[in-house]
């Protein structure tokens, strides 16, 4: 695996201390690497290091890590994709900090030093019928997969329809995932995961997320670097991606379904455009409400009482809808 850095000292957080590296200037660089570092690198200077890792983790051809990324990664590696800019491999990006960071449709994410911040892209080159909806389960799975192997399955995170992931009822990761379909082939995917770590960022209650959390918070993840989680999710993520390229979406939406907090819970479902509206506003009438039944295949749910599917929307629990008085 190729890294490349723009802080040696700081990469110490993710890889080893006493890793060689050496300097290089961008006109070095292969026109994929190139194209990689002009995206995410904040300057023409940069060091790179030849990294011997595991056999899970030689799926990732490349790592960058930037100490502070002037913008989010996750968008920068989905525009490459976007203008057809064939990369070196499998990329794997982490920013320690960063600017301009969010989740899904543009809501903020704190990007607290200490904890993760991780963008991936790959070209699945599968049936998008077949893998679509498993590409939105992925990085959630793969989040709350690396959390139980770096606590020995002390802790045991959840899944929040649908893209949420929390422990003990605060959400500990956030997850994004953009695609590009060519005809009728999945041409290339882009995966951000955003975990807290060390830090539970101070960010005011809502219905849809009550409180926020972190790793260091729980007993047994106190001990847990920053680098355990970091590979542990890196090789999370392609041996997930090996088993949907092999043995199809199955096991994916079984893991799913497993770690879902959302089935059998009383819920509502409100429009996926409502923003973090205060209490004391007028709400709207959710879009549908019930206890959910079932996850179907395409991560739609099933509610009690409710004639169609769930295909999208923001789920808020009940209970957290009437503790906060909605």
């Amino acid at each position: 695996m190729l890294v490349l850095t723009d802080n040696v000292p700081r990469s110490a957080a993710i890889v080893s201390p006493s890793t060689a590296w050496a300097p290089c200037h961008i006109g070095d660089l292969s026109s994929g690497d190139g194209a990689l570092w002009r995206a995410l690198g904040p300057s023409d200077r940069l060091w790179i290091a030849d990294l011997a890792v595991d056999d899970d983790s030689s799926f990732w051809s490349r790592l960058v890590i930037i100490d502070e990324a002037p913008e989010s990664q996750f968008d920068a590696v989905r525009e490459l994709y976007r203008s057809q800019q064939r990369l070196e491999g499998p990329v794997a990006c982490v920013a320690l900090t960063g600017r301009r960071f969010h989740g899904h449709r543009e809501r903020t994410w704190v990007a607290e030093r200490g904890n993760l911040h991780l963008s991936v892209g790959f070209e699945p080159r599968l049936p998008a019928q077949q893998v679509l909806p498993a590409l939105t389960m992925l990085p959630a799975v793969a989040a709350v997969d690396a959390v139980s192997s770096v606590t020995h399955g002390a802790v045991r995170p959840g899944i929040k329809w649908v893209n949420d992931v929390l422990v003990d009822g605060r959400k500990v990761a956030g997850v994004l995932t953009s695609t590009q379909t060519r005809q009728t082939i999945v041409d290339s995917a882009v995966l951000g995961i955003g975990l807290n770590v060390a830090h539970a960022p101070a960010v005011p209650a809502t219905v849809f997320v009550p409180e926020v959390g972190c790793l260091a918070r729980c007993h047994a993840g106190r001990s847990v670097t920053l680098a355990e989680v970091s590979w542990s999710l890196l090789r999370e993520l392609a041996r997930h991606l090996e088993r949907l390229r092999t043995a199809g979406p199955e096991q994916l939406l079984h893991r799913y379904r497993n770690g879902s907090l959302v089935l059998g819970k009383p819920v509502r479902i409100y429009d996926e455009t409502f923003g973090e509206r205060l209490l004391d506003e007028p709400w709207p009438e959710p879009l549908a409400r019930g206890r959910v039944e079932r996850i179907e295949s395409d991560l739609s749910l099933r509610l009690e009482g409710c004639r169609e599917a769930v295909t999208k929307g923001r789920l808020a629990f009940e209970r957290a809808c009437r503790r906060l008085g909605l």
